[in-house]
């Protein structure tokens, strides 16, 4: 019989050493350390794509930039010497026999932009502009008279407004700064479609008057019967159009269409347009415009509404009838221009008495 193998009283069992990680490759290998207790212990690694490690902390680079110097220069035309003005007479046509030379303009009139102007870039425009005489020098620009230097002053207030009145007293020659300032936007290509609306009686003088101090550019006088008037509403290439306040009326359909518009509207004897509830002033608010000027000898007649009915034409609105005559004032004070023949009686050249001799007729010679 043999002899059963003798069981141990006490059996201790220790698992094998795991292995453990040496180090990791980037591109997926990893090397193991095998305890030497147990040299037969094998690891298998499966990777599916290589793996990507970040050895190094995210740094932060600060750079410091100076603060950068930006150089600006300012720049405006060179008005030219002054020289003495000529002497002119009360007469028109016998104050300058022909064009004045206005390579020597007495004076250097700047435009004078309105108070509200915010834009840098609408401010910079207006300083950057060369004086009227300057621009009046071009040889290609003349006027048959040299306007006075009050006239220029007007001129310099009306061109560069969107809403202006210009208020000066009778005989102070409203009609050809108006003009003047109207000639300058057109040729610059500021405004491209000009309206006039006067009283029927003054179309003819209008008519002179452009032809004289602006004969170059096409006129066009809205008349005849329905038909024409409505073709020559929706004429594009026209530059300039008269109306005269009656024939608003019979066309108001027409002006009231999206097609026909206006980069200035001006009305002469504004004052037409006082009464706001008025058919008159309805037919003109309701033309489309960009611009707004307004011709009168007398913008308050009979009240401070007056103004308010002009107004409503001009920035419907800004003026109210509840506002005292003062604060209205100063409200539309950047806005209207008047002068009396007492201010600008210095710019006016000396009266000039002449006698003439007058051959009366049979009947008065018998008297």
């Amino acid at each position: 019989m043999s002899a059963e193998p003798a069981i141990p009283i006490e059996w201790n069992w220790q698992p094998a050493p795991t292995p453990r990680i040496a180090s990791l490759d980037p591109a997926g290998t990893v090397t193991v350390a095998q305890p030497a207790a147990a040299p037969d212990v094998t690891l298998t690694v499966e990777t599916c794509a290589p793996l990507e490690w970040s050895t190094t902390a995210p740094g932060v680079l600060s750079v410091s930039l100076s603060q950068w110097k930006i150089a600006t220069r300012g720049f405006t035309f060179p008005d030219p010497v002054a020289q003495p003005a000529a002497p002119q007479t009360p007469s028109r046509a016998a104050s300058s026999a022909s064009p004045p030379s206005a390579a020597t303009p007495a004076l250097a009139t700047r435009l004078k932009p309105p108070g509200d102007i915010i834009k840098l870039q609408d401010r910079l425009f207006y300083v950057l502009q060369p004086s009227l005489e300057a621009l009046l020098s071009e040889g290609s620009l003349t006027l048959p008279f040299r306007p006075f230097p009050y006239q220029m002053e007007g001129v310099a207030f009306l061109y560069p407004r969107h809403a202006a009145v210009l208020a000066d007293e009778m005989g102070l020659g409203k009609t050809m700064q108006a003009i003047t300032a109207m000639r300058l936007l057109l040729r610059a290509g500021e405004v491209r479609s000009v309206l006039l609306v006067c009283p029927k009686p003054l179309v003819t003088n209008w008519q002179r008057e452009l032809a004289q101090w602006c004969p170059e550019i096409p006129l066009t006088v809205i008349e005849g019967e329905q038909a024409k008037r409505h073709w020559q509403w929706r004429l594009a290439d026209a530059p300039f159009k008269i109306a005269n306040y009656e024939l608003l009326h019979r066309d108001q359909e027409v002006l009231a269409s999206p097609e026909v518009r206006f980069d200035l509207v001006v009305l002469d004897e504004a004052q037409r347009i006082k009464n706001r509830s008025g058919a008159t002033s309805q037919i003109v608010r309701s033309v489309t415009r960009s611009r707004s000027w307004a011709l009168t000898g007398t913008p308050v007649e009979n009240s401070p509404e007056d103004l308010v009915g002009i107004f409503e034409f001009l920035a419907p609105g800004y003026l109210s009838p509840t506002m005292k005559p003062r604060r209205m004032g100063r409200a539309a004070s950047d806005y209207v221009l008047r002068r009396s023949k007492d201010q600008v009686l210095s710019d006016l050249p000396p009266k000039l008495f002449r006698d003439a001799d007058i051959e009366l007729s049979p009947e008065l010679s018998s008297v």
